[in-house]
C-alpha cells in the first residue's frame, strides 16, 4: 500500500506570522508543499522519515521553530532565531553556516532518545515509550498554524488507543500548544512529556505541573564544535499530570487523560542564539515562571 499525497499550495509567509508544512523529498531537489502523507503501520520507520523533507512537519511563530519527527518517537525538534520572523520556508531547519553568518536561525537541539521539547511518549514500566506499532500513521497540514499526526491503533500493552495529536502555534505567543486526544485507552494507562536533559551544563527540574531545563549541545554530530545553550520548559494542564519522574535523559510529567480523553500542554524555549534570549540558567527558570503565571 503506497504512502497517501495531498498537494498543498505554497505560501511561505503568512498573513497572521505562523507557517505550517510538510514537504515531500523530491530527488530533482523542488521538494513541493503537502496536506498530508499517511503510512501503513508496517512500513519501515526510516522509509516513512526519509520520505519528507526534513523528516517531519514543521511550524513556526516568529520566535521558534519546530519539527514533528516522522517515526515511531514522534520527536519534537527545536528551531531558534536571531530576530523574529518567518524562516523554514528558506532553511527547513538546514540552515548552514552561511544562512546562520547572515543572521538566520538554526536547529539548536539534539534530540537523540530523548523526549526532547515536549514531545508526547507512553509511558509503561516506569519509563517513556513509543509509538512503535500502529496501524496507520498520518500526517497533515490543516492550515498554516497547525499541524496534525494520527496514529491508529497503537499497540498499547494488551489493547489498543487511537490517537490524535494537534500541535498549534500564533504569532502572538512563543509557545507552541498541544492537545492529545485518545480513544480506546483504559483507566490505568498513562503517558507522560517533557524536556530533555541538556549534554553538558544540564539545569533542570520537574515539579508540579512544569518540567524545564538549560544546557548546551551540539546539535549537528558531523559538526560537534558548533555549540548551542538552549533553555527547554514544558507546562501541562493540571488535570492531565499524575506525576512526575526523573530520568537518566529527561525530567518528565507522568499524564492521564481527563474525563474527554484529552491531554493539554504547552512547549516554551529560548537560548543564547535568540537575541532578547535568556543568557543563564537562573534567566530562564525566572523566565518559565513569569510567562507561565502571566499567561494562564
Amino acid at each position: 500500500m503506497a504512502a497517501l499525497l495531498a498537494a498543498s499550495p505554497v505560501a511561505a509567509l503568512c498573513a497572521d506570522g505562523t507557517d505550517s508544512f510538510i514537504k515531500l523529498r523530491d530527488e530533482r531537489k523542488r521538494h513541493p508543499r503537502i496536506c498530508a502523507i499517511s503510512f501503513p503501520g508496517d512500513t519501515r520507520w526510516r522509509e516513512a522519515y526519509d520520505a519528507i523533507y526534513g523528516h517531519g512537519a514543521m511550524l513556526e511563530n516568529p520566535y521558534a521553530g519546530f519539527r514533528i519527527y516522522m517515526n515511531e518517537s514522534q520527536s519534537i525538534d527545536l528551531y531558534l532565531k536571531n530576530r523574529p520572523g518567518l524562516e523554514l520556508e528558506q532553511t527547513s531547519f538546514y540552515s548552514g553556516a552561511a544562512a546562520v553568518a547572515k543572521g538566520m536561525g538554526c536547529d539548536v537541539l539534539r534530540v537523540g532518545k530523548s523526549v526532547g521539547a515536549g514531545s508526547f511518549r507512553g509511558f509503561r514500566d516506569g519509563k517513556a515509550c513509543g509509538i512503535d506499532t500502529v496501524s496507520e500513521r498520518t500526517m497533515r497540514v490543516p492550515d498554516n498554524s497547525t499541524v496534525e499526526l494520527i496514529d491508529r491503533a497503537w499497540v498499547y500493552g494488551d489493547h489498543t488507543v487511537d490517537m490524535e495529536q494537534t500541535y498549534t502555534v500564533s504569532a502572538s505567543t512563543p509557545a507552541l500548544s498541544v492537545r492529545v486526544r485518545l480513544s480506546g485507552y483504559r483507566p490505568g494507562d498513562m503517558f507522560c512529556t517533557g524536556v530533555q536533559k541538556l549534554d553538558s551544563d544540564n539545569k533542570g527540574y520537574v515539579r508540579g505541573n512544569i518540567a524545564a531545563s538549560w544546557g548546551s549541545n551540539a546539535p549537528d554530530s558531523k559538526h560537534p564544535e558548533l555549540i548551542e545553550t538552549v533553555g527547554l520548559a514544558v507546562e501541562v494542564d493540571s488535570a492531565n499530570v499524575a506525576g512526575v519522574a526523573e530520568t537518566e535523559t529527561d525530567y518528565l510529567l507522568i499524564l492521564r487523560p481527563d474525563s474527554n480523553g484529552e491531554i493539554r500542554y504547552r512547549i516554551i524555549a529560548d537560548g543564547l542564539r535568540a537575541a532578547e534570549g535568556a543568557k543563564t540558567a537562573e534567566q530562564w527558570f525566572a523566565k518559565v515562571k513569569d510567562f507561565f503565571q502571566s499567561n494562564k
